[in-house]
Formats: C-alpha cells, sequence, structure tokens
C-alpha cells in the first residue's frame, strides 16, 4: 500500500513520516490552503530526507511555469493538480503527473482515462474547495475508478477509518493530511505513526460476487 503524508511543513513531521515507512510526503503550494508552503520551506525540508521516500508537489490552478521551475529546483518526484488543469497541461508532465478529481453527485470514473495519468486521487466533492476539507470520499466511486488506473484514495480519512477505507475502495494508495493532525499543517506523530502502519497492515476484501 502507497501511503503519503500530505500538508507537511515541518523538517519535524517529514522526518517522522519517514521514519514510521510512509512512502511520499506531500507540499501544499497553494496560497489559499491552511498548509500552505513557499518552494524555499520546503527545500530546507527535502533536503533532510531520504531519497526512499517520494517528495509530491501540490498545485492548484497554477502558472505552468513556476510548476515546472518548482518542479525542477526541488527534484520533486510527482506533481499534484487538485484545480481545473486541462488535459493537455496535466499531459505536459507526463508520468511525474498525479491529477486529483472530487467525486460527487454524477462524477463519471472515465473522465480519469482522458488525462492519462499513471496515478490519479479520489478525493471528497466541495463546491467551495479544492480538497483539504476533512470530508470523506466515496469509496465506491475510487473502486470503480480504479478500472482506469491506479487510484489514490483521499478525504476524510483518518486512523479510524483507513482500514474500512482500504477493504472497500481498493485502492493502489492512501493520502492523509487533516486526519493524523493536531491542529492544520502540524502531525500529531501518534496518529500518523498509527496510520500508516494500519494503512500497510489492511487487507482488501473480494468483490461481491467471487474471489479476487
Amino acid at each position: 500500500m502507497f501511503v503519503k503524508i500530505c500538508g507537511i511543513t515541518t523538517i519535524d513531521d517529514a522526518l517522522c513520516a519517514a521514519e514510521y515507512q510512509a512512502n511520499a510526503v506531500g507540499f501544499n503550494f497553494f496560497r489559499e490552503s491552511r498548509r500552505f508552503v513557499t518552494p524555499e520551506t520546503a527545500y530546507s525540508i527535502i533536503r533532510e530526507l531520504p531519497d526512499t521516500i517520494r517528495k509530491v508537489g501540490v498545485f492548484v490552478n497554477a502558472d505552468i511555469e513556476f510548476v515546472k521551475k518548482t518542479a525542477s529546483a526541488l527534484l520533486l518526484d510527482f506533481v499534484q493538480f487538485h484545480g481545473d488543469e486541462t488535459v493537455d497541461y496535466v499531459k505536459s508532465f507526463g508520468a511525474q503527473a498525479i491529477k486529483a478529481f472530487r467525486a460527487g453527485d454524477g462524477f463519471d470514473p472515465a473522465q480519469i482515462g482522458v488525462y492519462g495519468t499513471s496515478l490519479s486521487l479520489i478525493d471528497a466533492y466541495d463546491p467551495e474547495a479544492f480538497g483539504g476539507t476533512g470530508m470523506t470520499a466515496d469509496w465506491d466511486a475510487a473502486r470503480r475508478a480504479s478500472a482506469y488506473g491506479k487510484i489514490i484514495l483521499a478525504g476524510g480519512l483518518t486512523p479510524e477509518n483507513v482500514q474500512d477505507a482500504i477493504r472497500q475502495a481498493d485502492p493502489f494508495g492512501v493520502d492523509v493530511a487533516g486526519g493524523v493532525e493536531s491542529s492544520p499543517g502540524h502531525k500529531d506523530h501518534a496518529k500518523m505513526k498509527e496510520f500508516i502502519a494500519l494503512a500497510h497492515a489492511a487487507k482488501v476484501e473480494p468483490p461481491l460476487g467471487g474471489a479476487r
């Protein structure tokens, strides 16, 4: 199970995520986010991290040159897009791109295939926000979306529900921010350790109608 701890703002939180065996950490470059960091702050954290943990930059409708410059300077492994980015915009980043989708009423998983990314993220739908709301995503929609590629499940995950979410949605990975925090941008290390361990230990249930 690929486990990403998002909304990292401090070296201490990032190092703990690595120690607890997270696969990736995310840095939010969207200024309206409560977990916003500057590229300079992110760089000061990234240079202390082991090469084994993936570094992800989170962007929302950002200028494409800013994204490319930031990804290059920080040696980001992935760039994650949570806004209204066009297909051409996302495709220009190739295998480095992760496209996020807010799965509300009427969500059609087939739109994932249009972007052609190697990884897609399913988040909760909120008409007023681009993510980070703490709302729970549609786990059934996430499972259906797996037909179109590898899915990372986000939205309202906590140590208490992550194993249920994995059993129901059968994602490639999970992504958490607020569910392991003491306050926005500040991780609760005990919750983070528990979340990562539970996610890695989760077993997926077979779909109704037969074994996988």
